[in-house]
């Protein structure tokens, strides 16, 4: 066999043999069609020139006479030159896909690397917070990840909260399940999912949780999680139940304190008039003097259960309803008529006041007093003047009780809202020293507060700042 022929098929063979590593490594007939048919076209020619060589006696040296075996042989180096400088660009091309590959590699274990370090940090501030911290799917709702604190409240394993869908609802307490399950369906993926209720473990023990959840979103905006925080309140609660068992019992002591005390009272009252009545010509004027301090005795005794009494029914709980604020201070100064009408004074309602949700005896105490105190700390020798209004500040309605009288010192501002807190002598300006302490409370039931603008002889504004709310509720209610 000639060694062209050879020559040829081991060409050919190469470049057959480059063309399906190219085709394994790059599926893309471009890259190895043109080496094949190339191969082929070397096995060709070196065919031909053995037949010429066999016909002729061609030899290296080719006679210029044989025109077409020379044309031949040339075009057969140019081929083998051809394939060679296929097989070096297809052996540069083998070596780049290499390197990319070996590149890619590298990214692929950096991007794991990454991921797994990503999840170890994630895993170690899951797994030690304080609050159950859980993973639900966005589509199903059921959950695909809980951390151990979340575990520790429900009472069950991580496989059993993530393996039963139904597992960690099952736990909720049976008066709080249809509700939670509501929520939980139709606003977690919202945001905002917020829920408080009771978990039942399987040892009947109850805890008490405020869970809540979000969406988390993938770079495309889509939701594809639904991420939450069930915290443990149970010490909260019973906290707040023991606070109001506290307070209902405190009410119950002062209304039956109140009742107790006042039975006495007006006992003594009785007979110090009795005594003024019957034996008026036997009582000398000391007598006289001590019959009527008994008298200022009992009523002071009297003004102040009653204000305690006040203090006492001011209490988380009360219902709250729309109230017209205008009512509400057209009956504080038919209330305050005698006093008004004893004092001189000239009390003006600026403007309409507004509708706010408040529990309304409360709203009249607390406007009560502070009219009540406006009627009384003036100046000796001048008429009262108090204007009652209200401004709207965002989201606060801030009502005012505005006078020209005495003033407080700015030192004070804040003293005079504590209980049984007196600035004066009780000869000169008479009261209890709870009437402040009834506003500062009555106004923080109802989700606001009190503030103060005074000085010395320039009068005083008693600010009270009201939520702008609509609808009812409880008096105290987040």
């Amino acid at each position: 066999m000639s060694v062209y022929l050879i020559v040829g098929i081991v060409l050919f063979l190469v470049a057959v043999g480059e063309s399906l590593v190219l085709l394994r490594r790059v599926p893309d007939w471009r890259m190895w069609f043109p080496p094949a048919v190339l191969g082929f076209g070397a096995v060709a020619l070196a065919a031909r020139l053995v037949q010429h060589a066999a016909r002729v006696g061609w030899h290296p040296v080719f006679p210029a006479a044989d025109l077409p075996d020379l044309i031949l042989g040339i075009l057969a180096v140019v081929a083998v030159r051809s394939l060679e400088g296929m097989a070096r660009e297809r052996r540069r091309v083998q070596s780049e896909l290499a390197r990319a590959h070996d590149e890619l590699e590298r990214r692929v274990e950096e991007r794991t690397r990454e991921l797994a370090e990503s999840q170890a940090r994630f895993r170690q501030l899951a797994e030690n917070i304080r609050e159950g911290f859980w993973l639900a799917d966005a589509d199903t709702k059921e959950l695909v990840y809980v951390n151990p604190a979340f575990e520790r409240i429900w009472g069950r394993s991580q496989a059993e909260l993530c393996g039963d869908p139904d597992c960690w609802l099952d736990a909720v307490h049976p008066e709080d399940r249809l509700r939670v399950l509501r929520a939980y369906r139709t606003r977690a993926a919202a945001g905002d999912y917020a829920e408080e209720f009771r978990v039942v473990r399987r040892d009947g023990s109850e805890r008490w949780v405020y869970d809540r959840g979000f969406p988390v979103h993938d770079s495309a905006g889509r939701v594809i999680r639904i991420a939450g925080i069930a915290e443990d309140v149970t010490e909260r609660k019973r906290a707040e139940d023991a606070l109001r068992q506290s307070n209902e019992e405190l009410e119950t002591l002062v209304q039956s304190i109140s009742h107790d005390l006042k039975a006495p009272l007006r006992a003594i009252e009785g007979f110090a008039e009795a005594l003024v009545e019957e034996y008026a010509n036997e009582l000398d004027s000391s007598a006289f003097e001590y019959l009527s301090l008994m008298k200022d005795g009992v009523e002071r005794m009297d003004a102040l259960l009653n204000d305690l009494l006040q203090h006492a029914q001011i209490r988380h709980g009360l219902p709250l309803e729309p109230v017209d604020l205008d009512e509400v201070a057209a009956a504080v100064l038919v209330n305050l008529g005698p006093e008004i009408e004893r004092t001189g004074a000239e009390v003006r309602v600026e403007g309409s006041l507004p509708l706010v949700t408040g529990h309304r005896t409360t709203l009249e105490m607390m406007l009560q007093n502070l009219v009540g105190n406006a009627l009384k700390f003036v100046v000796a020798g001048e008429k009262p003047r108090v204007e009652i209004g209200c401004v709207d500040d965002g989201s606060w309605h801030r009502l005012y009780v505005r006078d020209h009288g005495i003033g407080i010192d700015g030192k004070y501002h804040e003293k005079i809202f504590s209980i049984f807190e007196r600035l004066h002598d009780r000869s000169k300006y008479p009261g209890t020293g709870v009437g402040l302490a009834i506003v500062k409370k009555a106004a923080v039931l109802h989700g606001g507060d009190v503030d103060i603008e005074s000085e010395p002889g320039k009068g005083s504004t008693f600010w009270v700042r009201l939520p702008r709310r609509a609808g009812s509720g409880a008096m105290g209610a987040a």
